[in-house]
């Protein structure tokens, strides 16, 4: 039971620190993808604005991913310790 206990720990701090660096991007990079979001609509998209619109669209969908696998990592480790 001591080692499902650990692995929870580890678990959850690894999703901490996950969703913490989560967080130190996501202010990095707010005003430009809201200044993007915002120019969207007010001109015709030239290639490489958007380019790079996709390239956070697609950034943002590959984190999201990242995030359920590693919430469904975290749900096994808790029924495994349940069950254990």
């Amino acid at each position: 039971m001591a080692n499902a206990a650990d692995l929870q720990a580890q678990v959850r701090s690894s999703v901490a620190v996950a969703l913490k660096g989560e967080v130190m991007n996501n202010r990095q990079y707010e005003p430009q993808r809201k200044a993007m979001m915002e120019n969207q609509w007010a001109k015709p998209l030239d290639g490489k604005r958007h380019f790079a619109l996709q390239l956070i669209v697609r950034r943002s969908r590959r984190r999201n991913l990242v995030r359920i696998v590693v919430a469904g990592i975290a749900v096994m480790a808790m029924l495994a310790s349940l069950y254990a």
